[in-house]
Order: structure tokens, then sequence, then C-alpha cells
């Protein structure tokens, strides 16, 4: 097998994996909808659930926390950190080595880049 096949075949490969995505990405969309539409349903006529085919489709509250920016991720860490007694500049110090701790070590690899050529 020559390395044109192998080049021939990642392409191919990675084009599947796209059209795989878009894919999932649209059914994900259509979920939500059908999901919304079963609850708006669900509250109209104010039914805790129904059964479907030996299935019980409950409607339930659960909490969801809101995503934070990284900024205010991290202006909220330091602040904890000064309510503590630990002062500005070593709390932004202590944050990073937090941070920087909790990550695994890095390790060398090798990705291979495929980009058109301009002819």
């Amino acid at each position: 097998m020559s390395i044109k096949a192998d080049v021939q075949e990642l392409e191919s490969i990675r084009g599947e994996i796209k059209l795989l995505n878009d894919k999932k990405r649209k059914l994900k969309e259509k979920e939500r909808e059908v999901e919304n539409r079963i609850t708006e349903y669900l509250r109209l006529n104010q039914h805790p659930g129904v059964k479907h085919q030996g299935r019980a489709i409950i409607l339930e509250q659960k909490e969801k926390r809101a995503n934070k920016k990284i900024v205010d991720r991290d202006m909220d860490a330091i602040n904890v950190l000064r309510n503590h007694g630990i002062e500005a500049e070593r709390a932004e110090k202590i944050l990073t080595e937090v941070l920087e701790a909790r990550k695994g070590e890095k390790i060398a690899s090798d990705k291979l880049k495929i980009k058109k050529l301009d002819s």
C-alpha cells in the first residue's frame, strides 16, 4: 500500500466524519424541537407525564447551571481566595498554580496537517 492510498483514505475518512457531524448536529436540533413540543403539550394539558408503547414519558424539573465566561470564572475564584484572607497578587498566582496542577502532564505527539496547495 502506497502513501498515496493512505492519504486518500485519510481524506475520505475526514470527509465522512464531517458529514456525520453535520448530520448529528441536525438530529440534535430536531431532538430539542420534539422535546420542546412534548414538554409544551404536557404543560398545557397539566399532565405530569404520558404513557406510550410501554414507556413512561415524565416531565420533571431539574436545576441547571448557567455557563460563565472564563474571565468571570477566574475573577470569582480570585474573589473566593481573597475572602479567605489571601491578598490579591497571591490569589492570582495561587489560582494559576491550582489550575495548572489540575491539568495532566504534557506529552509530545504528532499531528498530521493537510493543506490544499494553490495550483
